[in-house]
């Protein structure tokens, strides 16, 4: 039983099949089977070992786009798709252009040594933009009592600040192997 304060969120989960293979992928490869088997099947000019060996062919060369990119975060296949997406969309802000200037794309007076000087934006005032990146880790691992401490603790620290925030938090798959790497030599050094 979860007895987790934060409840999964469904609608974000995808269906996986088994382990990192989703119903996505499974429908690619079902594709790719087809589409293998079709132009296998119409080359009639070979014969049938030659016919099936070209199909196989094309379907493992297919097959290789579901390979995992971690440096992109996606299969290989979604990489191809958002690439494309990307070269149809409209391009608004040119160079040469004087109404859709590049420069507006970045409203940053000056570069300071731990945050940007923003140029007026509203009010006539000049913002400070600054950044900091927090490592999460999965509070759901926690028992009950930790995880209501560290929220505690989480919502005490969004108290003492007295600016305007805004938190950013990037969708990244789970590498738990890291962790385990990491404990498990502690665990055998302390009872040997």
């Amino acid at each position: 039983m979860n007895q987790s304060i934060i409840p999964p969120q469904l609608k974000k989960q995808k269906l996986k099949l088994k382990d990192n293979f989703s119903l996505l992928d499974l429908a690619f490869a079902v594709g790719y089977a087809i589409i293998s088997f079709v132009i296998g099947y119409n080359l009639t000019v070979f014969s049938t070992l030659v016919r099936i060996i070209i199909g196989v062919t094309i379907f493992m060369f297919l097959m290789l786009s579901l390979i995992n990119s971690e440096k992109y975060n996606g299969r290989i296949y979604m990489i191809i798709i958002r690439g494309f997406i990307f070269l149809a969309k409209k391009k608004k802000f040119t160079i040469d252009s004087k109404n859709n200037n590049t420069s507006l794309l970045m409203p940053y007076g000056k570069l300071h040594e731990t945050c940007l000087e923003t140029s007026i934006l509203e009010g006539g005032k000049k913002w400070f933009v600054g950044a900091i990146e927090i490592k999460g880790f999965n509070i759901t691992t926690l028992d009950y009592s930790e995880q209501e401490l560290r929220l505690n603790q989480l919502s005490e620290v969004f108290r003492l600040i007295n600016c305007q925030i805004s938190l950013v938090k990037l969708d990244k798959p789970y590498n738990l192997n890291k962790n385990i790497n990491g404990i498990y030599p502690n665990i055998i050094g302390r009872y040997i």
